[in-house]
């Protein structure tokens, strides 16, 4: 459960960094789970996250990188959804 908008916020903007970081070849070294759990203690409302799901997410975004289609614009909302990398 989220404390507040506030903590959906952190955590979505926290999940694009995540992806970025483990898909990245310019990023050499990557944020462990222990690390994206640190990097979001406190962030629920003053209390954490739990850990399980913060893990269950790193595990996903570490294994699937979040990719946006190639037809995707800004003039067509609906062909913008957020995919996955896998077909």
């Amino acid at each position: 459960a989220f404390a507040d908008e506030d903590a959906v916020y952190v955590l979505m903007y926290s999940i694009v960094m995540l992806n970025v970081d483990q898909h990245s070849p310019n990023v050499k070294n990557k944020m462990t789970v222990e690390q994206f759990r640190s990097m979001l203690r406190g962030t629920n409302g003053g209390a954490d996250h739990d850990p399980d799901v913060l893990g269950r997410i790193y595990d996903a975004i570490r294994g699937d990188e979040m990719t946006i289609p190639e037809e995707a614009s800004i003039d067509d909302p609906a062909a913008a959804k957020v995919g996955t990398g896998s077909a």
